[in-house]
């Protein structure tokens, strides 16, 4: 199942993140293959809620890591 909406926070240590949700029963944590190799985790709880956390990803303005995943940058 998908979640209708989600947020991804950005982090320095998703390791740290995931270590953390384990702590707190976390209901399931799911890594994801990044394509740009950025780490990155969704984490969900009991009541269908899903958070991602990346690592310093490309939603931080990192534009070689975009380039990687196939998306255009526009300069400013």
């Amino acid at each position: 199942d998908q979640a209708p909406a989600m947020v991804i926070f950005g982090t320095d240590n998703v390791a740290e993140v995931v270590a953390r949700a384990e702590a707190k029963g976390a209901s399931f944590i799911e890594p994801y293959d990044s394509p740009a190799n950025i780490p990155l985790v969704y984490i969900g709880d009991p009541d269908g809620n899903v958070i991602g956390f990346a690592q310093d990803g490309p939603m931080w303005g990192n534009t070689e890591e975009l380039e990687v995943l196939g998306i255009e940058t526009t300069p400013e």
